[in-house]
This record gives structure tokens, C-alpha cells and sequence, in this order.
């Protein structure tokens, strides 16, 4: 029975996620889930191991951190050992989004960057350098890199919606909410 660790873990995960008001995760049946992988990566059991975890995000109107940990792990886990599959740059995208959404900038910049550089079909390299540029200029007030990032999107994909999106970044670039109030105002005849 090769798969019986996986599915004792994955009880311990489905007891544990409840639907609104559920009971906090079992502490270790993130760990004993991921373990249980590591000690048999099959390829069906990572995606059943992460089916889980999204399901269990989804239920929820807040991220659990220690989930989204674990989730970016298990996605991240998942696209070394499967980089060649179809989910694994979508997986390596959405562990950039929930590293970006713990507030962890630089795990979500390297996650859309490698994204980015290594699956060159990914229909959303234009929006990963676009979150980089975006986390530059919002979480890290790097406006030089922000703007770097925003010329890559517009250079380097310029049929892309996300051009529309990085010149307009670009206009905005280190300008305060009133700021970008009072241009709104002024542009739009808008008196006080």
C-alpha cells in the first residue's frame, strides 16, 4: 500500500477544514501531508495534497498563513519535481500570489521571476513582470525597479493588456492617494 500515508494525511487535512466558522488545522497535518509526499511523490498525491490545500483557502475568507505556507510549498515542490507539466507554471504563479498576499515581497518576486524565465508559453509572463514592478512600487518603494519592470512589460510584451496597466504604473510612479486625488479632480473638472 505505497499510498497510505497520503491518505491517512489527507483524513488528518479533510477533518481539520471545515466550511465557514471550521476548526483550526491540525498542526501537523500540513507537515505529516508534505512529509508523506516527500517519502512518496507521485504525481497524483501532490495534486490531491494541493487540491486539498485550495479547497481548504478557498472555504475560508482570510488566508491562514500557516496554510499558504504550506501551499507554496507543496506548489513549489510540485513544479521541481513536474517543471516539464501544464499546472506547474500555473502552480508557481499562485505560490507567488500567496507569498505576495503574506506579505513576503522578496519569496513573491523570485516565484514570478522564475515563473516568468522559465516557462517562456506561460500566458502570464506580461502580468509576472507586472506584479514584480507592482511589489517594487508598492510594498517596497523601489521606484527604480518598479519602473524597470513596467518598461519590461511594455517592451517586451506589447500586445499585452498588462500595457495599458504598466504605463499607467508608470505615470503613478511614487505619487500619494491625495496626489492621484487631486489629478483625478483637475482632470475631471472636479471643484472644491
Amino acid at each position: 500500500m505505497k499510498f497510505m500515508p497520503v491518505i491517512v494525511s489527507l483524513g488528518f487535512l479533510f477533518s481539520s477544514c471545515g466550511v465557514a466558522k471550521e476548526k483550526p488545522l491540525q498542526e501537523n497535518a500540513e507537515k505529516d501531508s508534505v512529509q508523506a509526499l516527500a517519502k512518496n511523490p507521485s504525481q497524483a498525491g501532490w495534486l490531491m495534497i494541493i487540491k486539498a490545500y485550495e479547497d481548504s483557502m478557498h472555504q475560508s475568507l482570510e488566508l491562514d498563513p500557516r496554510l499558504g505556507k504550506v501551499a507554496i510549498k507543496a506548489y513549489t515542490d510540485y513544479q521541481q519535481a513536474y517543471w516539464k507539466d501544464t499546472l506547474a507554471a500555473d502552480f508557481l504563479f499562485k505560490a507567488a500570489e500567496i507569498a505576495d498576499n503574506l506579505n513576503d515581497p522578496k519569496k513573491a518576486i523570485a516565484l514570478f521571476q522564475q515563473c516568468h524565465d522559465q516557462y517562456l508559453v506561460f500566458p502570464f509572463r506580461a502580468e509576472c513582470l507586472f506584479r514584480i514592478g507592482n511589489i517594487y512600487d508598492y510594498k517596497l518603494n523601489d521606484y527604480t525597479s518598479a519602473k524597470e519592470y513596467y518598461k519590461d512589460v511594455i517592451k517586451f510584451f506589447p500586445k499585452s493588456p498588462m500595457v495599458k496597466n504598466a504605463e499607467a504604473a508608470i505615470q503613478n510612479l511614487g505619487k500619494s492617494d491625495t496626489d492621484l486625488i487631486r489629478e483625478f479632480e483637475k482632470k475631471n473638472g472636479v471643484k472644491r
